[in-house]
């Protein structure tokens, strides 16, 4: 978890004393889940890299393994969820995706042995899959193909475990009345600053914000990402006001 506040400050000295406008908490939650979301999915791509340097050999060991040190990252994400058929047809079970869905990870059975099911992305490999008398799926060897809803092939299946990453969304700053309590995940919100004017002077609420749902460690990159974006942001206001004028 990153602290709103402490990033909201920062930016707005920064801003300020650079002379580059004002950062206001309207600008700052315009991109607060955008500058997330992009420093999220950095992880993703640097999960890529990080196998990549280990299928050539030269991940470090142990501790100092970057696929390891992201695969903690992620699994701050991680979710397993049960899922029981929506719908069905002949020759297939539907299945619901959770809202909070980035990406999957696994799907298995739920019996004994865990079964695990191919998940498939391309609706025309699961057609040559489906219409091959090799390949036909059974419970065995089953498939999911991902679409609007997973459907998972055959159709005598009718629940399953569902491993995926979840989206960020934003943590609790404080314990609220009859509400989440400092720490807890809010699924209902993004990233949030929340202030009042007190004589002139903004004092922040933190009972109405809310932090970023980010690993600490990664609050370097959530604060060059915000003040990129606020930057253009401002830049282009300016830009706008000098023509104006």
């Amino acid at each position: 978890m990153i602290g709103v506040i402490e990033v909201y400050n920062y930016l707005k000295d920064y801003c300020n004393k650079d002379q580059k406008g004002f950062v206001t908490p309207e600008v700052f939650n315009s991109f607060a889940a955008l500058a997330q979301q992009q420093v999220y999915n950095s992880m993703f791509a640097s999960m890529g890299e990080a196998l990549n340097m280990r299928r050539k050999g030269v991940d470090p060991a142990r501790e100092k393994s970057f696929v390891r040190q992201l695969e903690e990252d992620m699994a701050y994400y991680t979710k397993r969820e049960l899922l029981e058929n929506s719908d069905s047809s002949e020759d297939s079970m539907l299945f619901d995706k959770p809202r909070d869905l980035s990406k999957i990870s696994s799907i298995s059975l739920t019996d004994r042995d865990r079964t695990s099911v191919e998940v498939l992305l391309n609706p025309e490999k699961a057609d040559r899959i489906l219409s091959s008398n090799l390949s036909t799926p059974t419970k065995s060897f089953p498939v999911a193909l991902i679409g609007d809803k997973i459907e998972l092939f055959p159709s005598v299946i009718s629940s399953i475990y569902l491993t995926y990453y979840r989206q960020p969304r934003s943590v609790f700053a404080t314990s609220t009345v009859g509400g989440g309590q400092m720490g807890d995940i809010d699924s209902m919100s993004t990233p949030t600053y929340a202030a009042n004017q007190f004589n002139g002077i903004e004092i922040a609420i933190p009972i109405n914000c809310r932090n970023f749902d980010l690993p600490e460690h990664y609050k370097s990159k959530l604060t060059y990402e915000m003040a990129k974006l606020i930057g253009i942001s401002l830049r282009d206001d300016f830009l706008i006001n000098k023509t104006a004028s």
